[in-house]
């Protein structure tokens, strides 16, 4: 079976959960090919294209845009001729830009087009209604082209029917990890300046509107005072890093949070002790998987696909989206009581074998095969 994979958000969340599927594929000996651009490429998406193309995968290298704009005629031209050239018998976009170009390069062609949104644009609260309107009239005129809409979360299959997407036109293949990484927890504290007795909370992810890293702020503000042994370790950056720099001295929070800039979420979670998510909404965030795999109790905003990753009072705490004072409580709760923090550590690590990498790989290949078959 010969496979094209579209992804312009060659990056963080969307980046790896490409970059895994397509070598997983490839391992499997499948005909593997990945458009990509690189524009927002990121290290681990480069990592990515040498693991496929070590095992006889094809990287194609294009321009794809991450705005709208007449450009996209050309990248959907060019996508095409591809298509056409190589004789694919499955097209597969990734994202919402990605997705767009796969099905409109592959309409009329007689392929089978799969769609993996990870996070629809409206699923943002921050959208305007007229916004939120245009972008879910787009999705049901792009449905015409796509054969399964493939859903990374059950919040996300339904808000895709709620958009008017026929739920026989969908599947759930969940986000999954190859497993955790474990390494030396006393030398990663030390390259972040921690101390062996500090209490950690983390947070790994852009600092964005999207991902809220304010109100991460705000939440540990309220409980510094109470916690006198704990710091705050924000991996990331992005277009919020001057609002996140003003927001330390606003609160005063000083030596209390540590901003190391970007780095591996998953070799940085090594030296945390609770795991912090504040997004206003996401697909299935693979932090919160690589969390429970690094047997992290997690406290985290109930948006998307959190509460099928996080069983609350099991193996973390769930907050209403944008609730300081809550998401406040469930840290608290775990400085507070050492015991519950090992047994929602425990129970994390248990929960994260539900979300392994090759089940969704052979979920996505066992897919393809079905739908070859009609």
């Amino acid at each position: 079976m010969k496979i094209l994979h579209i992804c312009e958000a060659a990056a963080a969340g969307v980046g790896k959960h490409v970059t895994d599927l397509t070598v997983g594929l490839a391992e499997r000996g499948l005909d593997v090919h990945l458009a990509y651009s690189r524009n927002r490429i990121d290290k681990r998406f480069e990592n990515g294209i040498t693991q496929l193309e070590q095992l006889g995968g094809t990287a194609h290298l294009m321009d794809l845009q991450r705005s709208v704009g007449m450009h996209d005629v050309a990248s959907v031209k060019a996508l095409r001729s591809l298509i056409k050239k190589e004789g694919f018998q499955v097209v597969h976009g990734h994202s919402s830009k990605g997705g767009a170009l796969a099905r409109l390069a592959a309409r009329g062609l007689g392929k089978d087009v799969y769609y993996t949104p990870n996070a629809y644009m409206t699923m943002s609260p921050t959208i305007s209604s007229r916004a939120r309107l245009i972008y879910g009239q787009l999705e049901r005129i792009l449905d015409r082209f796509t054969t399964i809409t493939v859903n990374v979360s059950k919040n996300e299959q339904d808000h895709a029917v709620a958009l008017g997407i026929p739920i026989a036109k969908t599947r759930v293949i969940y986000n999954a990890i190859s497993g955790p990484k474990t390494l030396d927890r006393d030398a990663i504290r030390a390259e972040y300046g921690v101390k062996s007795d500090e209490f950690i909370y983390g947070f790994v992810g852009r600092f964005s509107d999207q991902k809220n890293p304010l109100l991460m702020l705000e939440a540990f503000a309220r409980i510094a005072n109470s916690t006198p042994n704990a710091r705050l370790l924000m991996v990331g950056d992005g277009e919020l890093k001057d609002q996140v720099y003003a927001k330390v001295a606003e609160l005063g929070l000083g030596e209390k949070i540590i901003l190391p800039g970007g780095a591996d979420g998953q070799t940085v979670m090594n030296a945390m002790d609770v795991f912090v998510l504040t997004s206003n909404y996401e697909g299935f965030p693979y932090v919160l998987l690589e969390a429970s795999a690094a047997g992290l109790p997690i406290v985290s905003t109930n948006m998307g696909a959190a509460n099928e990753c996080v069983i609350q009072d099991k193996t973390g705490f769930l907050a209403a989206t944008g609730d300081a004072a809550g998401l406040a409580a469930g840290l608290q709760k775990l400085y507070d009581d050492p015991s519950l923090k090992r047994r929602f550590s425990h129970a994390a690590l248990d929960r994260s074998q539900a979300f392994l990498l090759d089940e969704m790989v052979k979920a996505t290949e066992q897919l393809y095969l079905e739908q070859a078959r009609k």
